[in-house]
């Protein structure tokens, strides 16, 4: 009898040494709780600009997001996020130097859960030297009718946007007119025969841009 009950208290303490291990093991997990993630970036797209870019993402689900982190080169930027409800984010990083980037970007709410990174993507921020660089569209020919004056245009350059002049009618008033890069030529019925032509054009670097960039003024005369 009291070896029975000598084997039972010995079987106790080995089973009760064994439940004490497997605590230790699983207690930190307890306490350190489960991993939360907000939703990752998706289909990222980084829009340049002038000394500033715009970065567009995707979200499946908004997830209390408030906030996202964007790595820009070696530079990390951290911005409060507009429109919690949206799946579509925009965030506009300013100040930046001219030059290629590469981006990432991962959000974050208020509790302190943020997402994984996005994948990485290449974005150019423009400034002054892209700008010194723009020409101004060339005029290829002008001819006169009884009517009108016509200004036939060199082809334009892949980026133009836009040609503005600024002339003197045959009564004297000034005039802004706006030539599309689409437009081949351009017909102006009453102008200053002899008379100066202002004009500049209006670059936009990529068709994703956000901001417009000009060449010099440059000027020529209409037919006498």
């Amino acid at each position: 009898m009291n070896q029975n009950l000598l084997r039972i208290g010995m079987w106790l303490m080995l089973f009760t040494g064994a439940c004490t291990g497997m605590h230790e093991n699983y207690e930190p997990y307890i306490t350190e709780g489960e991993t939360i993630y907000t939703p990752r970036p998706l289909d990222v797209h980084v829009n340049p600009g002038r000394e500033r870019v715009a970065i567009e993402w995707k979200m499946t689900g908004t997830g209390n997001v408030d906030n996202a982190v964007v790595l820009c080169g070696e530079k990390v930027i951290m911005a409060t996020i507009e429109g919690l409800e949206d799946t579509l984010k925009t965030l506009v990083i300013p100040e930046l130097e001219e030059g290629s980037y590469f981006f990432k970007v991962r959000t974050g709410n208020n509790q302190g859960d943020s997402s994984l990174w996005s994948d990485e993507i290449t974005g150019t921020v423009y400034g002054s030297k892209y700008e010194a660089g723009l020409r101004n569209r060339k005029v290829l020919n002008m001819e006169t009718t009884s009517e009108a004056v016509i200004i036939h245009w060199l082809s334009p350059a892949k980026s133009l946007l836009e040609c503005i002049l600024t002339f003197e009618d045959a009564e004297g008033n000034f005039h802004e007119l706006v030539v599309p890069a689409s437009q081949s030529q351009t017909s102006i019925d009453s102008y200053k025969t002899g008379g100066t032509v202002r004009y500049h054009s209006l670059y936009l670097p990529e068709p994703s841009a956000i901001d417009t960039f000009a060449s010099t003024v440059g000027t020529f005369t209409f037919p006498e």
